[in-house]
């Protein structure tokens, strides 16, 4: 099943943040050049926003140790804006801090047998896949491929389960 969720957070807080500083600054008495200092201030958030990737295609292929699920970007990220972890519920959560995308045209055409469900979720700062697997990760990794703009995520399984494998057994019959 293919799913995307879309949520929608405003930048009610910000507003706030604005508006409570320049009535502190109007209140205070202190002589501000509004066009040097509040109209930058007014603009943060555009420059803020600048500053993102755009991911514009995803995909998904099995391997016999886990999944490899690569994401061509514009440009690519900062590699400590990319998080992941395995949820108890058997969902696997990559998240990319500053990257936007649109979740309708990002669905993968192929999405592997051991994947049995994958959303990709926005947010006003970030996009997080889901991907629901029939096994467990373990560890994952990313590595960045910058001649593609690619960013290439590593999710193996656990060892446990690599064990019960019929070409890791046979390897250790040898």
């Amino acid at each position: 099943m293919k799913q995307v969720i879309k949520s929608k957070f405003s930048n009610i807080f910000y507003i706030f943040i604005a508006t409570f500083l320049i009535f502190f600054i109007i209140l205070s008495g202190l002589e501000i050049n509004f066009s040097k200092h509040i109209i930058p201030l007014l603009f943060c958030p555009v420059s803020l926003f600048s500053q993102t990737s755009q991911l514009e295609f995803i995909t998904l292929e099995s391997k016999a140790n886990g999944i490899v699920v690569q994401l061509k970007m514009d440009t690519i990220p900062d590699i400590n804006n990319i998080t992941a972890w395995q949820a108890n519920s058997g969902w696997f959560y990559i998240t990319l801090y500053q990257v936007t995308g649109d979740s309708s045209a990002l669905m993968p055409r192929k999405i592997p047998s051991d994947i049995t469900d994958f959303q990709i979720i926005e947010n006003d700062e970030s996009l997080q896949l889901g991907i629901r697997l029939i096994k467990t990760i373990e560890n994952h990794e990313f590595s960045s491929l910058e001649d593609e703009n690619s960013i290439v995520a590593s999710l193996h399984y656990s060892t446990e389960y690599l064990a019960q494998l019929d070409t890791v057994k046979k390897m250790n019959l040898r």
